[in-house]
């Protein structure tokens, strides 16, 4: 008797990997041709409809060329431009102040101080100075009762309002 050890006969792997390689050469085939026959001629579509001459057409007759541009019947489509001007509000903004150093060191030390109470702040670096300023609000209750809250827990917290006018 003739007995086989070790399992399974091996199947060849080289049915699997054609068919991959043939799903692979499909689908690249199927990008370039979407792209270039579908894609690609829709956005080249409006600049290729707004010219109302083409090509010159070129007419040789005995020793003399003549040029004659070929125009297309079609009147080009027109685009609308906005020429409205919207005027855009600026809005006020409340901002909290923990202080103003004169070397940065220090106030990175208050960033420290604050970061370890969980308070987020960050150093603005001034002309001459460097403030130390947390969260920013558009709405003013909203400032206010941030600065009454981190009052209370004993840190000193100016509100700044940056009126944009």
């Amino acid at each position: 008797m003739n007995r086989r050890s070790g399992g399974y006969r091996s199947r060849g792997t080289g049915m699997g990997i054609s068919a991959f390689l043939l799903a692979v050469i499909v689908a690249v085939s199927m990008g370039y041709v979407g792209t270039k026959y579908v894609i690609y001629p829709f956005f080249l579509q409006e600049k290729n409809s707004v010219s109302n001459v083409t090509e010159p057409a070129v007419e040789k007759e005995k020793d003399q060329e003549k040029v004659t541009p070929v125009t297309e019947e079609k009147k080009p489509t027109e685009k609308k431009i906005l020429e409205d001007k919207q005027e855009i509000k600026a809005i006020p903004v409340y901002s909290l102040q923990f202080g103003v150093y004169s070397d940065q060191d220090s106030a990175a030390s208050k960033i420290k101080e604050l970061e370890s109470k969980g308070i987020n702040g960050y150093i603005y670096e001034g002309t001459e100075d460097y403030k130390v300023l947390g969260n920013a609000y558009a709405n003013k209750e909203k400032a206010k009762s941030a600065v009454e809250f981190i009052s209370k827990g004993g840190i000193e917290v100016v509100l700044l309002e940056n009126d944009p006018t």
